[in-house]
């Protein structure tokens, strides 16, 4: 099977490739599904998600807005996002995509601040990631020609900070990306892993409603601060736990 996919407009929006291996999946049994319901006159689809199922309601949700906005998808179908626990599913401009395509309350993540999984995955900003105009254009060749010896300490300073960023990236892309497709690949025949993005930069996106824990959840749900029931935080009754005490609006 191939997956043509659209995400978002801007040519330096990256996702998770994990999760879009598994937005592949669904949308091939979602796209029939949502075709025979239209014709049926249904025409508000809620679009739900807890933890890695919150990550791919993201994408999902991606997926459809962009078909629409290319006039490949009836522009009457309202979809609404309720993502719960999810993680972070790609980098900022996809994130700025996905928050244009989902303004006025059409999207949102609740978020356990004790939950781990949010924070997830690791993540590494280098300035590769940062908009084409920024202040860092440019910053070596204006470094080199302070005088001396100014522009060796400095040009000294940028690179310890920098390369590193760059390095970390690297390792994760060749752990996480290029070994991790090959055990994909022996469990997925005909899989081919993507050119990856050089990058690992990953922040959150949509509306946040965050579930602040108090002493009386932490009574309930102690830290696991050993690494025993690492997911204490994450599951349903923890979240249902939070969302009962918030006031009444």
């Amino acid at each position: 099977d191939t997956f043509n996919y659209k995400l978002a407009a801007h040519p330096k929006a990256a996702v998770h490739v994990g999760w879009l291996l598994g937005t592949g999946f669904l949308i091939k049994d979602m796209m029939p599904q949502l075709d025979a319901a239209w014709k049926t006159g249904y025409k508000e689809v809620l679009i739900i998600g807890h933890s890695q199922g919150g990550a791919i309601a993201y994408l999902i949700t991606s997926y459809l807005r962009h078909l629409q906005l290319d006039q490949k998808l009836s522009a009457d179908i309202i979809f609404k996002t309720y993502c719960s626990a999810a993680p972070k599913p790609g980098n900022l401009h996809y994130a700025h995509d996905f928050e244009a395509i989902t303004q006025y309350n059409m999207a949102f993540n609740v978020v356990n601040a004790a939950d781990w999984v949010p924070e997830t995955p690791f993540t590494v900003q280098t300035l590769d990631d940062m908009n084409t105009t920024n202040p860092f254009v440019g910053a070596k060749k204006q470094l080199r020609q302070q005088k001396f010896p100014n522009n060796l300490i400095l040009s000294h300073m940028y690179g310890r900070l920098s390369r590193p960023l760059y390095r970390a990236q690297r390792r994760y892309q060749r752990n996480l990306g290029n070994r991790t497709a090959k055990m994909v690949q022996k469990n997925l025949d005909g899989y081919q892993a993507p050119e990856y993005f050089a990058s690992n930069y990953y922040v959150r996106a949509g509306n946040s409603i965050t579930l602040l824990p108090d002493a009386d959840y932490f009574k309930k749900f102690p830290e696991a601060s050993d690494g025993g029931h690492v997911f204490i935080h994450h599951f349903h009754a923890p979240y249902l736990f939070l969302a009962n005490k918030l006031p009444d609006q």
